[in-house]
């Protein structure tokens, strides 16, 4: 069953981002401590996904580009 993205002709986020790789394949050093969290609704993560000692949230003001990009990541890792 396929999710339904809507469109978002224009980002919300006028930020530029970096692409950076990610080796999943050495485990994680250390513990990660939670930080403590001052969200609102509006930047609230819609999901949030913890990998092997990595973290990946998506808000809910993400453009739908990059939450079909970050699903389509996540799907070539499994």
């Amino acid at each position: 069953m396929a999710c339904e993205i809507p469109e978002n002709p224009v980002s919300s986020c006028q930020e530029q981002h970096e692409v950076v790789a990610v080796d999943f394949s050495v485990p994680a050093e250390s513990e990660i401590t939670e930080q403590p969290r001052n969200e609102t609704a509006a930047y609230a993560p819609a999901i949030r996904v913890i990998y092997s000692g990595f973290s990946v949230e998506i808000q809910n003001t993400a453009a739908s580009e990059t939450i079909r990009n970050t699903i389509t990541a996540l799907r070539q890792l499994c």
